[in-house]
């Protein structure tokens, strides 16, 4: 068990990371003076860390 235990512990931050990674995208997508392009490079991103 102790095993599993570390495991979801060395896990943690990484995804603590992704989340943070997401709202910072969504806050770029929400931003009305973002441009598209900028828009469209973050959604690529999302979807890449989605992917990962």
């Amino acid at each position: 068990g102790e095993i599993i235990q570390a495991e979801a512990g060395a896990r943690q931050p990484r995804r603590k990371e992704q989340v943070r990674q997401e709202t910072r995208i969504l806050n770029i997508l929400n931003e009305p003076t973002t441009t598209n392009l900028e828009k469209l490079m973050a959604w690529a991103q999302n979807i890449a860390l989605k992917k990962s």
